[in-house]
């Protein structure tokens, strides 16, 4: 049996702008190399969409494309996805639509030629309560067949920094972990059953480890054995150049000169995306304030995307304060989940467990602050309908 196994697309990801279709056209590209290789079942690792709730013109094109397919995918929802159980995500409607096989907390069976493969998801859900979602299905292996797993979160084996997330080690034993959520494509392995992170198809952070190309993975099995895996590069991206420039004690009209010979030289062919980490210390007497880069990025802005970063050029202070915020993108810790914490922390009740305090968010932060009330006085009399005002959620 073969499958292709796809990460994050998504789809939606900067709409409405010049690298709005970026997602579509890279998602495309995918689809159509994996049907190449005749799979038998294309796999999505969720995050097909940007995010939770989808403007109409962005639902339409991905209808569109999936309507293209010669097979509904079989897939997971991810953490952009998650809304809370009374409202539809972008990819239940999908589903819906018999687009795509949503697996939650579900399993499914597929067999070819006597090989039966067992395929096993849970959507993306909160950091901080996965564990307990994962312990509460408790999904197992289905005797006789392959097992693949289908996750789409935050592991302490990629964050170890982070707390209260899952490890590799809460899992059940399965043949083979197939993980979205990391958007550079890793190899892992639990117990000597391979752990595979296909990455994402469009280029949403702009760190060092992305670098490299963007891609998708197709797998053979037989004889319940993964015999073969190959990891295909798309054509369509947009090239990602990123240098790390030290400025060795240079002036800011040194530094300036330098970056826009560095620029021109990477040949700006078809509008790349650019990232420069400037490194080092300037020249006596002279500031981070004092190096403005609008005019570079003013000059370069209809032959690249450039951004430059400058953060490590920052007073000790600012350098924290920054470095916390590009760690929050770069941990794919998202806001959320924080928000989650602290409302867990705050409202101070044994009545609501975190799933529950989860929908609270996201009744909050979707403006739905009726229903935000209800939940409240109806799980937890002891809590005042004014309490909200009084958690610090941003």
């Amino acid at each position: 049996m073969r499958l292709a196994v796809i990460g994050d697309t998504h789809l939606g990801y900067k709409y409405g702008t010049e690298r709005g279709e970026d997602a579509f056209r890279n998602a495309a590209d995918a689809f159509k190399k994996a049907e190449s290789y005749n799979p038998d079942y294309i796999v999505l690792l969720g995050d097909i969409f940007d995010h939770r709730v989808e403007k109409p013109e962005v639902l339409s094109k991905a209808m569109a494309l999936f309507k293209s397919l010669h097979s509904a995918p079989i897939t997971i929802y991810g953490t952009h996805e998650t809304r809370h159980k009374d409202a539809i995500n972008p990819v239940q409607l999908l589903a819906q639509t018999g687009l795509v096989k949503l697996l939650h907390k579900n399993s499914i069976v597929l067999e070819k030629n006597g090989q039966r493969v067992a395929i096993s998801g849970l959507s993306g859900v909160h950091d901080s309560f996965a564990k307990e979602e994962l312990q509460q299905w408790n999904p197992q292996a289905v005797p006789g067949a392959f097992n693949i797993m289908l996750l789409h979160q935050t592991f302490r084996e990629d964050i170890p920094m982070l707390k209260n997330i899952l490890s590799y080690s809460d899992l059940p034993k399965f043949n083979l972990y197939l993980l979205g959520h990391i958007h550079d494509a890793r190899e892992r392995s639990i117990g000597g059953a391979p752990v595979l992170y296909p990455g994402s198809t469009v280029r949403t952070q702009l760190g060092k480890n992305t670098a490299a190309k963007l891609g998708f993975y197709i797998l053979d099995i037989e004889n319940n054995q993964l015999v073969k895996k190959e990891y295909v590069a798309l054509d369509a991206p947009r090239d990602f150049i990123h240098i790390i420039h030290d400025i060795g004690d240079a002036s800011p009209a040194e530094i300036i000169g330098t970056l826009v010979g560095k620029i021109e030289a990477t040949g700006l062919q078809n509008k790349p995306l650019i990232k420069i980490k400037l490194i080092g210390k300037l020249k006596t007497g002279f500031s981070p304030s004092d190096l403005q880069l609008s005019s570079v990025l003013k000059r370069f802005k209809e032959a690249c995307f450039l951004k430059i970063d400058k953060t490590s050029l920052e007073s000790e202070q600012a350098k924290e304060r920054l470095k916390f915020l590009a760690d929050l993108g770069q941990k794919q810790e998202s806001i959320e989940n924080l928000g989650v914490e602290l409302l867990c922390r705050n409202l101070k009740s044994s009545q609501l467990d975190k799933p529950k305090v989860a929908e609270l968010f996201s009744r909050l932060s979707e403006g739905d602050l009726e229903a935000a009330e209800a939940l409240l006085s109806i799980k937890d009399k002891s809590i005042s309908s004014d309490a909200i005002g009084k958690v610090p959620i941003n």
